[in-house]
């Protein structure tokens, strides 16, 4: 989680919903993949609870996979 005060600070800066606008794109898509492997907790020597300090990374990684596209596929995979 090495950069993501970088993170947190292009959301808080940009305004945006998502990375690149308002609508969900593949760099939301691309960057939730990397992001959320440090939450699993499988990473040699990084905690699961690494991201829990940066509240705009939680909140954008919350909003891609609420998405109604993302819901759906994650449902379509869980049958």
């Amino acid at each position: 989680p090495r950069f993501m005060e970088y993170f947190t600070n292009y959301i808080k800066e940009s305004g945006y919903k998502y990375l690149a606008g308002e609508d969900l794109t593949i760099a939301d898509i691309a960057a939730y993949q990397q992001i959320s492997y440090f939450k699993k907790g499988v990473a040699d020597y990084v905690p699961k609870v690494c991201l829990d300090p940066f509240m705009e990374v939680n909140e954008w990684m919350e909003r891609v996979i609420s998405h109604p596209k993302i819901a759906s596929y994650k449902a379509s995979k869980a049958k």
